[in-house]
């Protein structure tokens, strides 16, 4: 099946994301998965992480278009990234920076080559008709153009004498802080004691274990500070310098 996923901050209120689906709609037989519309507005940090999801969890050559486009209008670029098999189209405003490596390829957008193009729409007017297009199998040489690819990557914990030290990455909609510590850390972590701020918290295997603020591997491998049924996010903001740090016994 060929399928189109679509990552905006457009919200559901608004006619927007139905206007780029019947675009997209209107030009190939294609799946559309609506990955999310929730993002902040303009929260390209944000952004950053669900891409790194979308492209863990999208199939094999599918398309992802990403509109978190503060910039629209301007000069700014707007490329379309290859990582393996699969392909993401959107600005060139550091939201690829997590997905972007040795590996990808990068292609230039030549937005001149399309037609009826809106200063205040490129998701519509640019980035679906391209989507389509590459995913009905069309030749694409006359709107792209290979560039150099620039992304800065995921942070990584900072591992020193007995010490990870992490930082919060992304905090999802039930306040859980998920960190940049991945599952390669976890029989250090399993091991040791993890300290959050000034507050030592237990390391649990499941949401229903916690009594109170914990930490937990999620589903895609990060761990992250939680509080079950509760929200934990209220102090806190991505890249913010409040860091974890899981003391390992030496």
């Amino acid at each position: 099946m060929k399928t189109i996923g679509l990552i905006t901050d457009f919200g559901n209120k608004d006619w927007y994301v139905a206007e780029m689906k019947l675009m997209i709609r209107s030009l190939c037989d294609v799946e559309i998965v609506d990955i999310t519309h929730e993002i902040d507005e303009f929260d390209i940090d944000k952004a950053k992480f669900l891409l790194l999801q979308a492209n863990r969890i999208m199939p094999e050559h599918s398309v992802t278009i990403a509109v978190i486009d503060p910039g629209v209008g301007s000069d700014r670029k707007s490329i379309v990234l290859r990582s393996g098999n699969k392909y993401f189209i959107g600005p060139n405003n550091g939201i690829f920076d997590y997905i972007t490596d040795i590996k990808s390829e990068c292609f230039q957008i030549k937005e001149e080559t399309f037609s009826e193009v809106s200063n205040t729409f490129h998701g519509r007017d640019i980035f679906a008709p391209l989507a389509s297009k590459i995913i009905c199998g069309e030749n694409t040489d006359k709107y792209i153009t290979p560039c150099e690819c620039r992304g800065k990557g995921m942070k990584n914990p900072t591992v020193k004498d007995n010490l990870i030290i992490g930082q919060v990455i992304y905090i999802d909609k039930f306040g859980n802080a998920i960190t940049n510590i991945d599952h390669t850390y976890y029989e250090d972590i399993k091991r040791g004691n993890i300290i959050f701020g000034e507050e030592k918290i237990e390391f649990v295997n499941s949401y229903s274990e916690s009594s109170g603020r914990s930490a937990i591997f999620n589903s895609s491998g990060f761990l992250e500070i939680t509080s079950y049924k509760g929200e934990y996010s209220e102090n806190l903001k991505i890249g913010e310098v409040v860091q974890i740090e899981v003391r390992r016994h030496m």
